[in-house]
């Protein structure tokens, strides 16, 4: 877990470089690699059903203003254009919890 506070810099190797206007905590909740989707988002649809009552009162804490789960995918080489289809299940318990959705292309 990994915690950074509003005011902060955005990154340590730059002290002196951009201010986070935010605060935020990190959670992983799949070690699966870039190249395996499927299983990044069958392993985070277990963490939030595992810890739902957890992460409902980080939901309703005050100054929590944006809950996000980043999931990380390699790039396909040589497309121009490829479709990613994030299951129901996945897309209703973030709703639930408020969290945004976000896929970080590599």
């Amino acid at each position: 877990m990994k915690q950074r506070n509003n005011g902060e810099p955005r990154s340590s190797l730059k002290p002196n470089g951009e201010i986070l206007p935010y605060s935020f905590v990190t959670i992983e909740t799949s070690n699966a690699d870039f190249n395996t989707l499927s299983t990044q988002v069958q392993d985070t649809v277990s963490f939030l059903k595992l810890h739902r009552d957890q992460l409902m009162q980080i939901k309703g804490t005050e100054g929590v203003e944006h809950i996000n789960l980043d999931f990380g995918i390699e790039m396909t080489d040589g497309k121009f254009s490829e479709k990613i289809f994030l299951p129901i299940e996945l897309i209703s318990l973030a709703a639930e919890l408020n969290m945004t959705v976000q896929l970080s292309i590599y």
